[in-house]
């Protein structure tokens, strides 16, 4: 495990020892934008990455491998029902509709990271109630912790 990047912005690298690399934004929906694998003395991108670095400190979720909560999809016109209630989300596609969740731009903690002789691992964590425009479309707690081996 590696940090780069600046303390600002640090990106931090999993590296198995044998080629293979895995990046990783905390500050930016804890999205795992790069994954390297080595093959036949080649090294491959198996992620599509952020096209700039404005685009990799903005988070979202066009590029890697964003964590989409509390929904992966659309949700037409930003608005849902749960248990009798309605809510809106904020529309922030053109097709006016919510998509992609909340969490994929926002800073999450990291909670531990290390190695040992068989892998690399990093766990992040984003509590939802920390985050007073995810409640206000979302007044749901709940706390995600997502780790990368």
């Amino acid at each position: 495990v590696r940090q780069t990047g600046d303390a600002n912005f640090p990106i931090l690298e999993l590296h198995d020892g044998q080629g293979s690399a895995i990046k990783i934004t905390p500050n930016a929906g804890f999205n795992a934008f790069a994954f390297q694998v080595p093959f036949r003395g080649e090294t491959y991108d198996v992620l599509i990455g952020p096209e700039s670095d404005d685009e990799l400190r903005g988070g979202g979720f066009s590029f890697g491998c964003p964590i989409l909560f509390p929904f992966p999809n659309r949700t037409e016109n930003g608005k849902y029902t749960f248990e009798g209630k309605d809510y809106q989300l904020d529309v922030n596609w053109k097709d006016g509709h919510a998509i992609h969740g909340l969490v994929c731009d926002k800073p999450w903690q990291v909670k531990s990271s290390g190695a040992d002789d068989k892998s690399a691992w990093v766990t992040g964590l984003i509590r939802l109630s920390e985050y007073s425009d995810i409640q206000r479309q979302y007044p749901f707690d709940a706390e995600l912790r997502v780790t990368y081996r």
